[in-house]
């Protein structure tokens, strides 16, 4: 507890120490508002807001959004011996059944031939593809969402077993690129034909690249 003392004329003096200290506090504020006069900062004891122009400065810029287009790769599969092989082409956009067909068609570029790949779906017979879509025929056919409908002309029923087996899998290889896509091979009047397999079997169905991998290299 502190003690006051009393004067001789009754009045009420502090400590020394108290005298002092209450004059460093005083000198002590004095220089912090000093300090902060010379840094540019006001004493206004309200917190005021920044200026709207301040807080843009402040605020990081969102980064610019960089567009550029994607190559796309179309992916065929080409003959090769007895076995096939993927080549990626790159391609403007999105191709259809149909477009992909004509690619397999046109066969190999010259640096792939130069490897010694060729393309067994090629037809003989002048204007007359060896497939076709469905739809480039005129033919309704019913199918699933999923699958791609593909004629066999007359002209592939007489080509070596062995040469349906390639023509087969380049066709499924390259439109059936999904998991879940199948092919549905029909004749020129749209009936569904039994498709031959690699392991010898003869299935009534659609066909999908699985059917088809023991060809892939």
């Amino acid at each position: 507890m502190k003690r006051e003392r009393v004067s001789a004329t009754g009045t009420i003096t502090w400590p020394r120490r108290c005298a002092r200290a209450g004059v460093r506090a005083s000198i002590a504020a004095g220089l912090v508002l000093v300090v902060l006069s010379a840094c540019g900062v006001s004493s206004e004891s309200d917190p005021r807001a920044l200026p709207s122009e301040a807080r843009s400065k402040l605020e990081s810029p969102e980064p610019a959004r960089t567009e550029s287009a994607a190559t796309r790769f179309l992916d065929l599969w080409f003959v090769d011996n007895a076995v096939l092989v993927r080549v990626d082409r790159p391609v403007d956009g999105p191709m259809t059944a149909e477009d992909k067909l004509e690619v397999l068609e046109a066969g190999p570029t010259q640096a792939e031939l130069d490897l010694g790949l060729r393309t067994a779906v090629n037809s003989v017979v002048p204007d007359e593809p060896l497939v076709a879509t469905a739809n480039s025929l005129g033919l309704t056919v019913p199918h699933e969402e999923t699958q791609s409908v593909v004629v066999l002309t007359e002209e592939f029923n007489s080509l070596p077993s062995q040469e349906q087996l390639l023509v087969l899998g380049q066709v499924v290889l390259t439109l059936a690129t999904d998991p879940d896509h199948s092919v549905l091979f029909v004749d020129s009047t749209g009936t569904p034909l039994g498709v031959p397999l690699p392991d010898g079997r003869l299935v009534n169905r659609a066909v999908s690249a699985r059917d088809f991998r023991t060809l892939q290299q």
